[in-house]
């Protein structure tokens, strides 16, 4: 009796150890993905801020090309 008790003790500290690494493990999984999904947030957040810039320099070109044909009206 004395070798299945300690066999039944056995499965429950690996069965504990076993969860602790699968709650462990969640965790982390879920930290990476936190640290990927910031990651592509602020790329795509850099390129429209670049492509916000290029739009405004086309209408700064625009505004300053009427801007100077306003002077040769008939």
């Amino acid at each position: 009796m004395k070798g299945v008790s300690l066999l039944c003790e056995f499965y429950f500290s690996t069965s504990l150890f076993e969860s602790l690494l699968e709650c462990f493990s969640f965790f982390l999984s879920n930290a990476f993905l936190n640290l990927a999904r910031s990651t592509v947030n602020n790329v795509l957040s850099f390129l429209q801020a670049e492509a916000a810039v290029f739009l405004n320099s086309l209408n700064y070109l625009k505004l300053s090309s009427t801007c100077a044909l306003e002077n040769y009206v008939k």
